[in-house]
């Protein structure tokens, strides 16, 4: 799994989830990740909360917002600011 982030120390390790990058701000974060082909809608559903959970744990974040989104990834990995994120999704 490629790991892209401003957030060093936080570590994804989900099923399905080949590459996430992720932007933060005070107590929100957003994630964008890059999965392998979902076909269900309670797949994608259970891998969004399981991301949710590490990252609040991880991040230390209260707010976390999941995008499965290739562009939102592409333009946080290349490090937009948490603020500008926000609108893309």
């Amino acid at each position: 799994m490629e790991y892209v982030s401003i957030e060093k120390d936080f570590k994804l390790d989900v099923e399905k989830v080949l590459e996430y990058a992720v932007v933060a701000k005070d107590e929100k974060a957003i994630v964008a990740v890059l999965t392998e082909p979902i076909f269900l809608r309670s797949e994608r559903e259970k891998i969004k909360s399981e991301i949710i959970r590490q990252a609040k744990t991880g991040l230390n974040a209260k707010d976390i917002k999941v995008t499965f989104s290739a562009v939102a990834y592409a333009k946080i990995a290349k490090g937009i600011s948490y603020d500008e994120a926000e609108k893309m999704i």
